[in-house]
């Protein structure tokens, strides 16, 4: 297999330098601009369960505590706070999705780094490198708790309309 060719030694299919540097800087953010996305997606999405789950929780408060189901009810009353539980526990695992944020914003880090960029001399790559390199873990870490949250917000979404549905069915046909 031939080893990778260097940027002067591949086939000029770039009117110029500039060109190059335009579609180098468009990919580039194209990249960063990427994860982000997936982010705010998560957070919208959570937003969505959110209210969603509100709207699950009026039928269900409704039906229990002014039908006239009330005392009629298949089952004892002790056993209706089991099942505003996964309700409660859809709202917090949606929460803590909008609410995971960076420990460190890294504000002082990143204005140093620009400040040695403007600097004629420069930053060092190995420097440059590794900043880059701990903003993408920072990135992928925060995406990942995200989604482990939102997961279990679906999860329990799921479990919470199956338990209002079976609520509503047994109070409907009995």
């Amino acid at each position: 297999m031939a080893a990778a060719a260097s940027l002067s030694e591949l086939p000029a299919i770039f009117e110029s330098k500039q060109s190059f540097e335009v579609i180098l800087q468009h990919w580039a953010k194209a990249r960063i601009d990427g994860p982000m996305q997936v982010i705010a997606r998560f957070d919208e999405a959570a937003k969505q369960l959110i209210a969603t789950g509100g709207l699950l929780q009026g039928p269900f408060f409704a039906v229990v505590a002014l039908g006239k189901w009330k005392n009629d009810f298949p089952f004892p009353l002790w056993l209706v706070p089991l099942f505003f539980l996964p309700l409660l526990a859809l709202v917090f695992c949606a929460a803590k999705v909008i609410c995971t944020v960076p420990l460190q914003m890294e504000a002082i880090d990143t204005y140093m780094l620009m400040k040695r960029a403007a600097d004629p001399v420069g930053v060092d790559d190995k420097e440059l490198t590794k900043a880059v390199r701990g903003w993408c873990s920072t990135v992928d870490r925060i995406a990942l708790v995200k989604h482990r949250w939102l997961f279990a917000a679906n999860l329990l979404f799921l479990a919470s309309s199956f338990l209002t549905l079976v609520l509503l069915l047994v109070l409907v046909f009995m």
